[in-house]
């Protein structure tokens, strides 16, 4: 009881909002309470304090909705998110950031051709094993009518650690197939010239002979 009174009163000095909540309440393991502390913490010490922004009118979660914004333009096919729910169903948000910053980690074709699920497993098992954010969301959570606010703002707060500037350009990205076109260019132009140099130099032996 002494240990969650100490908790409260530190969150009330740092002037967190902490209303109807007493230590019985989440001694006695009151379910919606309890969820309740732990997202005021996450909402100050994981968002708040950490999304930066000039504009003072706006609230961390706006701020950090425009940011994800940001990273879908020049995107054909992805639809900027208008929410932390409905709209990130597809996995292709969650790609573009991953893309326009670290685009050597991720396949934008091919997330333009696949399904939510596969392209909400590609996202958070290249952010989990390249970018090291924890994996807080599975596919499962968004195959409901409308998945759960927090845990995707949560989330994405985790990859604005990660990423707070939005590159201003999309990166050039090259497909396997372009690479093949161009690997066969080069082995055919290395050839042409290969051929030109023997020729060459069987040419000047023949002079000097």
């Amino acid at each position: 009881m002494q240990n969650i009174q100490n908790a409260l009163t530190y969150l009330k000095r740092r002037r967190i909002r902490v209303v109807n909540i007493r230590p019985d309440d989440i001694a006695d393991g009151n379910p919606k309470l309890t969820l309740g502390l732990i997202w005021t913490i996450i909402l100050h010490f994981q968002i708040e304090e950490l999304i930066q922004t000039e504009d003072t009118t706006l609230t961390a979660k706006q701020a950090l909705l425009n940011w994800a914004q940001m990273h879908c333009d020049g995107y054909d096919g992805v639809k900027k998110p208008k929410n932390f729910t409905t709209d990130w169903k597809d996995g292709k948000v969650f790609n573009s950031i991953i893309h326009r910053n670290r685009p050597d980690l991720c396949d934008i074709d091919d997330v333009m051709r696949s399904g939510g699920r596969d392209n909400l497993e590609k996202a958070f098992g290249i952010a989990e094993r390249n970018l090291g954010v924890v994996r807080l969301l599975d596919p499962e959570d968004f195959e409901v009518e409308k998945p759960d606010e927090r845990s995707i703002i949560t989330y994405v707060s985790s990859m604005y650690d990660c990423f707070p500037n939005c590159p201003g350009e999309i990166p050039k990205y090259i497909t396997q197939e372009t690479w093949e076109v161009i690997w066969e260019k080069y082995v055919e132009t290395f050839t042409w010239i290969e051929e030109w140099i023997q020729t060459k130099t069987t040419m000047r032996k023949l002079r000097k002979t």
